[in-house]
């Protein structure tokens, strides 16, 4: 070997472990010095490309990679280079024109074809991304980008049950992908099956015993299965944890009240309204009131509600629960007519309304 070439293979040598070390300014100066002689040096231009793509400056690096494809045009890392350079500029058109240059020399790389199909998802192209992370699982079935990517556009699609199966072919590889374990807990929890959204719930509190979403996920599951004192456990600990959350303390106040623990239920009520404004927080006052007898006060309640809500048939339906248990039977009823012209066909005001009626029309005969 020539002194020179040594002389260029310690620069290389040094450039890389500067790369490495994340020294990225110092690799470009060192290279960029002694570029002169060796501008078609490629280890070198892979090199000034990988330097300036890791410090950001992807138009700098795509002029790199560019002159090392024109020398080579199919060197592979120069061709991943400049996809992932133009990847950082979110052009996801160039980059898939890159990558698919790099496919037809590396057909069986699976992570490039996930990226494909992560571009190909950024462009709303979902059949086209759909297809590449099925050929990349197909190559590689523990692909967990792959996994990832494809769950996560069927999350965002709405079609859980696609999302589910590839999520939980993920965490059955990585039973400890934390994001996942919540998202599946989720799906099962909007899909109502509280019993699997549990399990996944404390699978994610094995992970991070902390974790914020695990742990709300778990205790409005528990709720939902009407299992409250062991709900009330997790919303106790989120609000010790989140003592301004004004969600979480209407949560709480809500559990609360179930189990006829009014006193506490009307004071997370007041603490979640004194974090900022809770309808739900409102509603729960108005109950307690209405469970005192208080009615005038909520009755004041619900009126402020329905001003600010006027489409939540609940605070119509809750008002009306109030003047029945007040016995006044009338302006319940004239309540449940006239809100019917602005909830049409609401089943649960339309059965209050007709057992009223018949109500009304039994009495009338009986005072006959």
């Amino acid at each position: 070997m020539t002194w020179k070439n040594e002389k260029v293979e310690e620069i290389i040598k040094k450039a890389s472990e500067l790369i490495e070390q994340k020294q990225y300014s110092s690799a470009i100066s060192l290279l960029e010095d002694n570029l002169k002689g060796n501008e078609n040096n490629m280890e070198f231009l892979y090199l000034l490309g990988t330097a300036y793509r890791k410090s950001l400056m992807f138009e700098e690096a795509i002029k790199i990679f560019e002159k090392l494809i024109s020398i080579d045009p199919e060197n592979r890392k120069g061709l991943l280079g400049l996809a992932d350079s133009w990847r950082g500029l979110k052009n996801w058109e160039k980059a898939l024109e890159i990558w698919k240059k790099y496919i037809e020399l590396e057909p069986k790389d699976s992570l490039v074809i996930t990226r494909m199909g992560d571009a190909y998802r950024k462009l709303k192209n979902f059949q086209k991304a759909e297809e590449c992370y099925l050929k990349a699982i197909e190559l590689n079935n523990k692909n967990k980008f792959a996994l990832m990517g494809i769950g996560d556009m069927f999350y965002k699609l709405e079609d859980f049950d696609k999302a589910l199966v590839y999520w939980e072919k993920l965490v059955d590889i990585r039973p400890n992908t934390l994001n996942v374990l919540t998202m599946i807990g989720n799906i099962y929890r909007r899909k109502k099956m509280f019993s699997k959204a549990v399990a996944y719930y404390q699978r994610a509190l094995g992970v991070d015993y902390e974790n914020f979403y695990a742990l709300y996920g778990i205790a409005d599951s528990l709720r939902g299965m009407g299992q409250f004192k062991e709900s009330l456990k997790y919303w106790i600990r989120l609000a010790e944890k989140y003592p301004d959350n004004p969600k979480i303390l209407t949560r709480l106040g809500d559990t609360l009240l179930k189990i006829n623990k009014d006193n506490e239920a009307e004071v997370a009520f007041n603490k979640a309204l004194e974090a900022g404004y809770s309808k739900y927080a409102l509603i729960g006052l108005a109950k307690i009131k209405s469970k005192r007898k208080e009615y005038q006060q909520a009755i004041e309640i619900c009126n402020s509600l329905m001003k600010q809500h006027p489409d939540d048939v609940r605070i119509v339906l809750l008002l009306g629960e109030i003047y029945e248990a007040m016995g006044l039977k009338k302006n319940a009823e004239s309540l449940y007519k006239t809100s019917l012209q602005r909830f049409k066909n609401n089943r649960e005001l339309t059965a209050r309304l007709s057992k009223l009626s018949l109500k009304n029309f039994e009495d009338s005969i009986e005072k006959v």
